[in-house]
């Protein structure tokens, strides 16, 4: 993924960052994401979900996405 000057990974979505880096923010339909003060992390905005969970646990991802179905 391309990344900005912070070393955020920016999908699908507009961004307004402040004090942000190294994340990975992805949003459906160009939507407008705001944030400020967050550091590594995963930020999903998908159909009725929205995910914000830390980099450093990606691995329990899969395991709290298979809870939700």
């Amino acid at each position: 993924m391309d990344k900005d000057q912070n070393n955020n990974a920016i999908v699908n979505a507009t961004v307004v960052l402040e004090n942000a880096s190294n994340n990975i923010i992805r949003a459906e339909g160009k939507k407008l994401v705001v944030i400020d003060g967050l550091n590594d992390y995963i930020i999903v905005d998908k159909e009725d979900t929205l995910l914000i969970y830390p980099k450093g646990k990606e691995q329990d991802i899969k395991s709290i996405v298979s809870k939700l179905k």
